[in-house]
């Protein structure tokens, strides 16, 4: 097993969802100050008005590498089964399948379950879908097509 592939992928993933997120969270930014909305958010995000402190950011970095592990781990188990003709079409397709699998269902129950803004949730359903598809293609790449290394560091 080639953990520096692996954890690469997780990294890989972390960064892609912080920038989309984060980018997002600009675009939503309405919905997060809008005080109707202030009971949906946990006391990690928004202890008091205002932004998030800094334990927010350490714990989102903390879950989303988390996630890119189960992410790249997910795709070991199934990669033999999803190969595609290319790593951009085997990435999407990966990316779509959890989509489907993860991001639809997820959407459904928060929108029967929480109070969130309908506008809300289609814009974290697309931020979701763009995470996973991006993380697909890098970890797609990641996987089966980067260079190795040998002990000294230099290209094998």
């Amino acid at each position: 097993m080639d953990y520096v592939k692996i954890l690469a992928s997780a990294i890989f993933v972390m960064f892609v969802s912080l920038i989309i997120y984060t980018a997002g969270s600009f675009v939503d930014m309405e919905y997060y100050t809008n005080s109707d909305n202030f009971g949906l958010w946990s006391k990690i995000m928004m202890p008091n008005m205002g932004p998030p402190g800094v334990e927010f950011y350490f714990v989102s970095l903390v879950f989303k590498f988390i996630i890119g592990l189960i992410f790249t781990l997910f795709y070991m188990v199934i990669a033999k089964s999803i190969r595609q003709e290319s790593i951009l079409k085997t990435g999407i397709f990966y990316g779509c399948l959890l989509f489907v699998i993860l991001g639809i269902p997820t959407t459904l129950n928060t929108f029967l379950l929480f109070a969130v803004p309908l506008g809300l949730l289609i814009s974290w359903t697309i931020q979701g879908l763009l995470v996973l598809v991006i993380s697909g293609m890098g970890v797609v790449y990641i996987m089966r097509y980067t260079c190795k290394f040998n002990n000294a560091g230099s290209l094998r």
